[in-house]
């Protein structure tokens, strides 16, 4: 896909890396010293219609697509059209990526930049950025018909920003797409017992009324985090083995700090009380899975993405 080579004659190099294919995008993680890289589409297998995005977790890389100047460092996150002729030249580097299809998006060359630079300074790039982590996050442990939920719900999420920036699409598209990578986020933080609006607004740069608007029709931004950790406790007591002090621990781990408080909203919620989970026979059949089995709601991808501890 690109054509790589030292950045100096003779150097030492080193490359390694670690690929989480689906069936359109493919992830990645990959170290290296100083290279030069390349993508010429009038080279044979260059000629696929892909977008290369990347998050720098270490070092710096600079170039060109189609004489267009091109940069990016931490806390930056860019997309690059691999249609165009695209030169770039990095130092060592960690570098988080995805290959992604143009269809799988809806990019189109002749409408969108072949070149988008976003820092995590603004809400668009943190939004994305966090959204990219969201989905690598649950890579490495997650079941193919997961990753490919993973993969759809990046997807959607750029697809919404890419269209985000056209006259002709409703600003609510980039309100969604904010609102599916909260969510995200805070099913990726749970056992943060200081997780909470305050919080979650600095993380996303947004006001106190736009995360209340956006979290308004899951009942609520503490709503919401109470119910989500009551489903991974349940899950975790139903699973776990009888224990002395399991249901402070499992309260905990799953940020509840008030463990008779614990209690209470647990019996309103299930009718019965953590140790009675804790303490049940456990069925000798397959247990139900938190990750629904439809993906027709790709909307609503990121708000299922970790329902499974």
């Amino acid at each position: 896909m690109l054509r790589i080579e030292p950045s100096e004659d003779g150097a030492d190099v080193f490359a390694d890396w670690t690929l989480w294919p689906t069936s359109d995008l493919i992830f990645s993680k990959v170290a290296f010293s100083p290279f030069r890289f390349e993508r010429d589409p009038k080279l044979p297998g260059h000629d696929q219609a892909l977008l290369l995005l990347e998050v720098y977790a270490s070092g710096i890389g600079h170039g060109e697509i189609e004489g267009h100047p091109t940069w990016i460092g931490p806390n930056h996150v860019h997309l690059a059209d691999l249609t165009r002729r695209y030169l770039k030249s990095a130092t060592a580097a960690v570098v988080y990526g995805a290959v992604i299809p143009h269809d799988a998006i809806g990019y189109d060359p002749g409408k969108h930049p072949p070149y988008i630079s976003m820092s995590a300074a603004t809400p668009v790039g943190r939004l994305l950025i966090n959204a990219f982590h969201a989905a690598l996050t649950r890579l490495p442990s997650a079941l193919s018909k997961d990753k490919e939920t993973l993969a759809r719900g990046l997807s959607t999420v750029i697809r919404s920003l890419l269209l985000a920036n056209d006259p002709e699409v409703d600003r609510k598209v980039l309100r969604n797409a904010l609102a599916l990578t909260v969510r995200a986020h805070i099913d990726a933080n749970l056992s943060d017992a200081g997780l909470g609006v305050a919080k979650l607004c600095k993380t996303f740069g947004v006001s106190r009324p736009t995360l209340y608007r956006i979290m308004d029709e899951l009942g609520g931004v503490d709503a919401y985090i109470r119910s989500r950790r009551l489903e991974h406790c349940r899950h975790s007591l139903r699973l776990a083995a009888p224990e002395h002090g399991g249901v402070k621990r499992i309260a905990r781990q799953w940020g509840f700090v008030d463990t008779d408080r614990f209690h209470r909203l647990y019996k309103a919620r299930y009718g019965h009380t953590p140790g009675d989970d804790l303490n049940r026979l456990v069925e000798h059949r397959p247990m139900q899975r938190l990750i629904p089995a439809s993906d027709k709601d790709v909307v609503r991808i990121f708000e299922s993405l970790l329902r499974r501890p």
